[in-house]
């Protein structure tokens, strides 16, 4: 079942490739809703689909954890991750998921906590908790209510390679710490080599290169291969505002391309050996407050705070504009906290601070093309 989905996203890349050089074979058009989910905790901070199983997890903005099954609409589990007062979930990664599935969760206090059997109450289970970056404990304020957009804040930052058991970690420190997670072990620390806080992080499949977004608007390209104190390699300068998220997406293969947003709402591409950015979405908004890009199709969806989400292609070409819930009632979203796609399928996941959680698909995806009324 795991290569037959993996499979079907290459197939997927493939034909977007043939859609981008004119030869369109699929639909990239994401809008339709197939899913509402109340969270019926405070505002989405977070959202996740796990690559496998019909799993949707969802982080409040303090520290709830919910796990939705997605497909029929029913909540799995919720439980708490145990943060200190006055600190929140920023963090939250599906690992190990083509075996036993863990989920693991970082809080703004620095600490990372592993718990396995999270989807349902009699198997959760503590595997291992531990404090990645103490000097971070010491950033955490009492507006816990920052999460909703971030901007005071963003807390731990991190990134995990599946293929190498690597876990690189970050926030206001001025340094990205990488971690050996088999080991518990600290195995390098990269300096910023930048005054503002880091915001978003990401890295390649192959464990060569990480990306930094900053707080100032820079992106910062790393190279994990070689010391420390050489590891920045380009600082891009381009964007007007604090950065909402990076991403070195599959489907850019092997040409290391970089996805990054900013607030004031434009999108930049970047590639590796460039020192300026290939190409520029226009501001899709004013105030961008959520991204995500596909990792095998190039889609694109931003949220803002107007109760919009917006799903474009790498050319620019709109793909849906997302207003309203399906519906006899017709009502409006509510400002747009997370954002998230399926690792492999064409879906989107969004959370607004009104705690609903919204599920759109491509015209090909969803539960055997029919839409799920819940």
């Amino acid at each position: 079942r795991n290569d037959l989905i993996m499979q079907e996203a290459r197939e997927l890349a493939e034909n977007a490739s043939l859609r981008e050089s004119g030869k369109p074979k699929v639909s990239l058009k994401i809008s339709e809703q197939i899913g509402i989910l109340d969270n019926e905790t405070d505002a989405a901070a977070l959202v996740q689909f796990h690559p496998f199983e019909s799993q949707l997890v969802v982080a409040d903005s303090t520290d709830t954890l919910t796990v939705w099954n997605w497909e029929d609409g029913t909540k799995l589990h919720v439980f708490n991750n145990g943060n200190p007062a006055y600190s929140r979930t920023s963090a939250i990664q599906i690992i190990n998921s083509f075996d036993v599935a863990s989920l693991l969760v970082g809080s703004d206090n620095g600490v990372i906590k592993v718990w396995r059997g999270y989807d349902t109450p009699e198997s959760l289970r503590l595997i291992t908790a531990w404090s990645v970056l103490p000097d971070l404990g010491n950033t955490v304020t009492s507006n816990s209510a920052s999460s909703k957009v971030g901007y005071t804040g963003r807390g731990l930052v991190v990134s995990w390679q599946q293929e190498t058991g690597k876990l690189l970690c970050t926030g206001d420190v001025g340094y990205i710490r990488v971690w050996d997670v088999e080991k518990e072990l600290s195995i390098q620390d990269v300096p910023t080599e930048c005054l503002s806080m880091v915001t978003s992080l990401a890295t390649d499949s192959w464990g060569k290169m990480f990306v930094a977004g900053c707080g100032d608007g820079s992106v910062r390209v790393f190279d994990q291969r070689i010391p420390s104190k050489y590891a920045l390699v380009n600082s891009y300068v381009e964007h007007k505002g604090y950065i909402v998220d990076v991403s070195i997406p599959k489907y850019g293969g092997d040409r290391g391309v970089i996805v990054s947003g900013a607030v004031s709402g434009e999108i930049k591409f970047w590639q590796a050996g460039y020192e300026n950015s290939t190409s520029t979405l226009p501001n899709t908004d004013t105030m961008m407050t959520a991204l995500s890009v596909h990792d095998y199709a190039p889609v694109i969806a931003t949220g803002s705070q107007s109760q919009k989400i917006r799903v474009v292609g790498w050319r620019g070409e709109e793909l849906g504009m997302i207003r309203y819930h399906d519906g006899f009632l017709g009502q409006r979203i509510g400002p747009v906290s997370c954002l998230a796609f399926h690792p492999y399928k064409l879906m989107l996941a969004a959370g607004a601070t009104d705690s609903i959680i919204s599920i759109y698909a491509g015209e090909t995806q969803g539960k055997s093309g029919m839409k799920l009324d819940w």
